[in-house]
């Protein structure tokens, strides 16, 4: 399964989430490439494998997905997670990520984890670039 989140999540697109368990509300997120700087791959894994690791001892389900750019040249390990949302921010920003993905109002969302986004939310697909005021990113 595929969504483009360029564009409006459709209902045949939520009926397959729901065949994955992502039913309502759920947070989709990644370990990968801390603050939008490029990891090696061998950090990138590891990082990946302590979020597992975390939302294992926890007992949160998860489903393993791959974020990836529209042309495939860049994906990131992720997982989707039925969690709260506060706590999938708190667990965005633990593990040093600017924003996380959050489904609900049948739409994706882009929610600020770290400074400078904290507190920022677009709703999917995107109008304008998710960046702070001052186009700058700096690390929280």
């Amino acid at each position: 399964m595929r969504i483009d989140l360029r564009e409006a999540v459709r209902p045949e697109a939520r009926e397959a989430l729901a065949g994955h368990g992502l039913r309502g509300t759920f947070a989709v997120l990644t370990a990968h490439n801390p603050f939008t700087q490029e990891g090696a791959p061998d950090d990138n894994a590891r990082r990946a494998e302590a979020l597992e690791t975390r939302l294992e001892a926890s007992g949160v389900r998860f489903t393993r997905v791959d974020g990836c750019s529209p042309d495939d040249e860049h994906c990131e390990v992720s997982v989707a997670i039925d969690m709260e949302r506060e706590h999938a921010v708190a667990l965005g920003r633990e593990f040093k990520q600017s924003a996380i993905f959050w489904f609900g109002d049948a739409a994706f969302h882009l929610v600020g984890a770290c400074e400078p986004f904290v507190g920022r939310e677009e709703r999917l697909p995107r109008v304008e670039r998710f960046a702070p005021p001052d186009g700058v990113h700096r690390p929280g």
